[in-house]
């Protein structure tokens, strides 16, 4: 029974539908097979009055049962593929179609022209129903620009005449291909991707969305295709701005099937295809301060006021720096440190981060422009790696301490090479003094061990570090002994298998070749130690520390605030004085006994010790 309002009129043969056929081409090509010379019989068999055929596609369910009658098909069939039409979610007087879960704009749905893919049409002569997304300037089929104008008559094809899907139908012509540039290959996958999940083909979009990562399909088809359309302007840069209907408009096609290819392939690998083309364009931008807050306000849409719901989520898990302050930048995969954490890492104060920012080695990431408040990035492994040197690095102070030698003699072993000085600037911003690698001074033990001479010592050993005072005059050539030592060219013996300096045996006599270090004129970074503690001033003097005070007005008023003497009066006073340590081991006597040799040489004491010059001149002291 004809449904009511139908004339009764019917064509003759059925129309049978392809799957992803349109309904105003399944309309067309029914009255082509019965040789019809317009659409319009159809329609008013059918009691159906539309603007133009191409609006059949939104057509009401009582007109879809009437128009089904008319052709002869299964009015399921028709109903299945149509667009509801809905009001625009904002209230403005424009509407939408909806095909299954996918909402279209209708500014994005070509109803009044028509769109063919020539190529497609000699294999199947059909009009497909993805030809009326006008988001998709490209057949997915045969990647052929779609043709909506005869280059015959140059008018854009219409409905109303039934020349043939692949005809004009004012000069009915048949259309050729485009001869505009396919879409290149490496964009195929893609596109097809963009394409079925941006169809009016609602089993289409119902495949590709089930096909996308679990996070995704949290997101409606509408959203996933808007935010396919905005990660890939952001990607391939085809639009300054986040896509509207204006900016799509104004887009080359070229550039507009290039981005939805590229924003699909984003969701089809999400997050990862996502989280790696942002590192590597942050890598590409190096500084570039104006292109790095550029992508950043550009992902920031993406989770701002305008967001599709739902879409925010998936960008902060994808980019969780996108959400946050701005000074974290781009990365998501590459760690780094703010200022604070360097701050804690290096164990710097506010003054020395202030000199670590302006040195010029630093290697780090300016995310905003110096006129405004710096906002700095820095690489994680890189502030590890200066942690690393700071931590490794001992003062000279603290070796001599560890070594129990005096800091110059600390000095003197860097000198030739036994030691190494930490010269990376991070290390001269953590303290002023001079640094050491605190793995030569290690390395320098484990030699010592390792040659020192087994078994038991000689009866007639001494400790090194008494021993050497025989040595006078100035300071004492440390590293010459420790190279000695080293090199095997002078035996010596440990107490301990693990000690320090403090543990060496050496024979005292075997101290007898070396003599005063020489005026060192070679340079370390920072310069030599110009005060030495009274510890230090007291082993080069050879006496003990709490005699210091008796020898105060020799060595002159050159004492810093730390009660440290100046070296160069203390190397002065021991080149003009020897004490009766000194004196003693050279002579093979008691000290208690030297006071008494040298009222017998008749040498006159000064500042609690004798002449230097007068005992070499007796023979009590080497030359």
């Amino acid at each position: 029974m004809p449904p009511e309002g139908t004339s009764g009129r019917r064509l003759r043969f059925p129309v049978d539908l392809y799957d992803d056929e349109s309904i105003p081409g399944a309309i067309a090509r029914g009255v082509r097979q019965h040789v019809l010379v317009v659409t319009k019989p159809v329609f008013e068999a059918a009691a159906v009055s539309l603007r133009n055929t191409g609006l059949a596609q939104l057509a009401t369910p009582a007109e879809l049962e009437r128009l089904a009658y008319v052709i002869r098909c299964d009015p399921a069939a028709l109903a299945g593929r149509a667009g509801i039409r809905v009001d625009e979610p904002s209230g403005k007087s424009s509407v939408h179609a909806k095909f299954g879960t996918l909402v279209i704009p209708r500014a994005l749905l070509e109803l009044d022209h028509r769109r063919i893919g020539p190529t497609s049409l000699l294999k199947h002569n059909y009009h497909r129903l993805h030809w009326m997304n006008l988001l998709l300037p490209y057949c997915t089929e045969s990647l052929e620009r779609l043709v909506d104008t005869c280059p015959s008559c140059d008018i854009k094809l219409g409905w109303r005449f039934a020349q043939g899907i692949g005809c004009c139908d004012h000069c009915g012509e048949v259309v050729p291909p485009s001869d505009a540039q396919h879409l290149p290959e490496r964009l195929a996958e893609g596109y097809r991707f963009f394409g079925s999940l941006s169809s009016p083909d609602a089993a289409s979009v119902a495949k590709a969305w089930s096909a996308l990562p679990d996070p995704l399909r949290t997101v409606d088809p509408q959203g996933l295709v808007n935010l396919a359309l905005q990660l890939g302007t952001i990607a391939t840069g085809a639009t300054p701005k986040p896509p509207s209907r204006f900016s799509l408009s104004a887009m080359t096609d070229e550039g507009l099937a290039e981005s939805a290819a590229v924003g699909a392939g984003f969701l089809r690998t999400f997050p990862s295809g996502l989280q790696n083309w942002v590192r590597e364009a942050d890598d590409g931008l190096g500084n570039d301060i104006q292109a790095i807050a550029k992508l950043r306000t550009r992902l920031r849409f993406l989770i701002g006021r305008f967001a599709y719901p739902g879409v925010p989520a998936l960008i902060e898990q994808a980019l969780p720096n996108i959400a946050r302050y701005a000074s974290h930048g781009l990365v998501t995969t590459k760690r780094y440190y703010l200022y604070t954490e360097v701050r804690r890492r290096l164990g710097f104060d506010n003054l020395q981060m202030a000199k670590f920012k302006a040195h010029p080695d630093l290697v780090a990431r300016h995310i905003s422009a110096p006129a405004k408040r710096q906002l700095i990035q820095y690489d994680a492994d890189y502030i590890d790696g200066l942690a690393a040197i700071v931590q490794g690095a001992a003062t000279a102070r603290s070796v001599a301490q560890a070594l129990r030698l005096p800091v110059y003699g600390v000095e003197q072993l860097c000198l030739d090479g036994l030691l190494e000085v930490e010269d990376h600037f991070v290390a001269r911003i953590a303290t002023d003094e001079m640094r050491i690698r605190a793995g030569t001074v290690a390395h320098l033990m484990s030699r010592i061990l390792a040659t020192a001479t087994a078994g038991t010592a000689p009866a007639s050993c001494r400790p090194l570090l008494l021993a050497a005072d025989r040595i006078g005059g100035g300071p004492k050539p440390w590293s010459t002994i420790l190279a000695a030592m080293v090199g095997a060219s002078m035996p010596f013996w440990m107490i301990h298998s693990t000690g320090d300096l403090g543990d060496v045996l050496v024979r005292p006599n075997d101290l007898a070749p070396f003599r005063r270090a020489p005026v060192e004129l070679r340079k370390l970074p920072g310069g030599l130690s110009q005060h030495l503690s009274q510890r230090d001033a007291a082993e080069m003097l050879n006496i003990k520390p709490s005699d210091l005070v008796q020898v105060a007005d020799a060595l002159g008023h050159g004492a810093d605030r730390k009660g440290r003497a100046r070296r160069s009066s203390v190397e002065a006073l021991a080149g003009r004085v020897a004490w009766p340590g000194e004196i003693a081991w050279n002579l093979g006597v008691a000290p208690q006994k030297v006071r008494g040799l040298m009222r017998e040489e008749g040498i006159a004491p000064v500042a609690t010790g004798w002449d230097r010059s007068q005992l070499r001149e007796a023979g009590l002291l080497p030359l």
